[in-house]
Formats: structure tokens, sequence, C-alpha cells
């Protein structure tokens, strides 16, 4: 009767969409986009978008067999929000915007992918420049996740139009 009910609980396991959590797991998606190779930006915040972009799309390193080549600019601005009566501010956002240039062969697909993060902006200076860092990092780390999919969706496209 116990053998019943184990086989019982570990069907219904399977049933729900049970998955080990630490398994190693390979969508397409991801066997896609690993032949991608990413080029250096120059200066920190290329560095950092990167590094995520390496993280997230070539995490065994740089394919040795890429298909596709991405570069990519990044344009940083920021602006004023919470302007005083002294015309001191206490609020500004900042605006990072990456143009991204896929190359496979010789054709070539261009997209941007733009993101807007606020901080505080106080009287000591190194708070201030630490707020706007971590404003433009999270920046970069949205903006390399949203690149990740859209290169997906860019090389499916192209395979489908290629069968």
């Amino acid at each position: 009767m116990n053998k019943i009910i184990v086989l019982c609980l570990i069907s219904l396991l399977t049933a729900c969409g049970f998955q080990p959590l630490y398994a190693k797991k390979q969508s397409s998606d991801n066997n896609v986009i690993q032949k991608v190779q990413i080029y250096p930006i120059g200066e920190r915040t290329g560095q950092i978008l990167y590094n995520r972009l390496n993280d997230i799309m070539n995490p065994y390193g740089n394919p040795s067999d890429a298909e596709f080549k991405l570069r990519s600019s990044i344009s940083i601005s920021s602006s004023s929000l919470g302007v005083q009566a002294d015309d001191t501010t206490t609020r500004k956002n900042s605006t990072v915007n990456v143009k991204f240039t896929l190359t496979h062969k010789e054709n070539t697909a261009e997209f941007s992918v733009s993101r807007t993060t606020g901080y505080n902006e106080s009287d000591n200076a190194y708070s201030t420049s630490v707020a706007e860092n971590d404003a433009v990092r999270r920046n970069l780390e949205e903006i390399a996740e949203d690149a990740k999919i859209r290169i997906a969706a860019l090389i499916k496209r192209r395979q489908t139009q290629d069968q």
C-alpha cells in the first residue's frame, strides 16, 4: 500500500512540472545565443555591459564557432527632476541607450534598447556619484537581459527564413 502511495506522489510531482533546481538546462534559445561572439566595449560602462552579456549569453566563454557577431555602443544622459526654489536639484534620472548591431555573414540587424532609472542627488558628492553609478549599472543589467531576448528572436527569425 505504501509503495502505491509513493508512486502516486512521484507521478503527481512530475505532472506539476517539477524540475531539479541545480540540473543543467539547455533550452533551444540558449543553444542559439551561445553562437554569438560579443565584442568588447570601451570604458567602464562598456565593461559592465560586456560582462553581463557574456554571463547570460555565453557562460562558458566566447564561442570558437561563432556564427553571429554583436557590437554595441552606449550613450548615457542624465536630467534633473526635483528642482527646488534655489535651483538645486534633489532627484535625477539617468538614461542609458545602447545601440546593438548583430551581424551574420553579410546580413546585419540593428536595434536599440533604452532604460531610465532615477536616483537621489544630495549635498555629498560621493553619495551622489555612488547613486548615479548604481543607476547606470542597473540600467545596463536590464538592457543586457532585454538584448538577450531580442537577439534570440532575431536569430530564430533568421533561421526560419533560411529554411
